[in-house]
């Protein structure tokens, strides 16, 4: 891979949704772990990247990218999920 194509995942991931896709990646990080704190079972947490060509020309050179992120976090009386999909 070229270095000068290398992506900045800091970078990236402040792009995602206007900065919000990195909110929600904080705040569910706080949640599970808290969760695992508490309740001493076992919390995920998931991101998901789908990339696709935009539009049909190679020359464009650029992607749309759906993210997702997915977590888990232990409760008294089992588990709580949720999922959140967006697109940039």
């Amino acid at each position: 891979m070229n270095d000068d194509r290398m992506t900045v995942v800091p970078d990236f991931l402040g792009e995602l949704d206007a900065g919000v896709f990195m909110n929600k990646i904080a705040a569910a990080l706080n949640t599970v772990g808290l969760g695992v704190l508490n309740n001493g079972n076992k919390g995920k947490v998931v991101l998901t990247f789908d990339f696709e060509r935009m539009g049909n020309s190679v020359e464009e050179k650029r992607v749309k990218i759906k993210h997702k992120l997915q977590y888990s976090t232990p409760t008294p009386r089992g588990k709580a999920s949720e999922e959140d999909t967006t697109e940039t």
